[in-house]
């Protein structure tokens, strides 16, 4: 089983500006934070989500990674601020099946099977999904196919029991 770790740059560096996206047109403001202590950290931010399709650029590459895990294996998800385990995917289907409904989405979108129950919690009034350990992590949506965890990968990019500094 290995673990994600998103790049150095996206949880450790200054950006001077996020990046709209088609979720978030007026993202783009100056903070003085990184892209996941902005949107996985600041309450200011917790209307927003990192850019779409973050998971698919060069320097993340998601399914690549994933991909190297060779067939029938999986990958473990952590929360990037405190390190406690949130989901492992694939379970219940595919890694073909995982990269579509998360291409199709725009964000990681985790399933039910994929849950580690106990560990995140989802406001049922404005379906936010928040660690047990109060990082932001995206919304809950469930879909035709059921409930579906839609979520920040900078907000999942951790290493076990590990913060952001631990990414340098």
């Amino acid at each position: 089983m290995a673990f994600i770790i998103i790049s150095h740059h996206l949880n450790q560096n200054p950006t001077p500006n996020l990046p709209p996206n088609e979720t978030n047109p007026k993202l783009n403001v100056s903070t003085g934070k990184s892209l996941g202590e902005a949107v996985c950290c600041d309450p200011n931010f917790a209307a927003f989500a990192e850019p779409q399709r973050l998971y698919a650029r060069p320097d993340v590459n998601l399914f690549k990674f994933m991909e190297g895990e060779g067939e029938n294996k999986t990958t473990t998800f952590y929360d990037s601020v405190c390190g406690i385990p949130l989901f492992v995917a694939p379970r219940g289907r595919t890694l073909a099946e995982f990269e579509a409904d998360t291409t199709e989405h725009g964000w990681p979108s985790f399933r039910e099977e994929e849950l580690i129950a106990g560990n995140s919690r989802v406001d049922k009034d404005t379906g936010i999904v928040t660690s047990k350990c109060g990082t932001h992590l995206g919304s809950y949506l469930p879909d035709e196919k059921g409930p579906r965890w839609c979520l920040d990968l900078v907000c999942l990019g951790g290493k076990p029991n590990g913060a952001f500094a631990a990414l340098a």
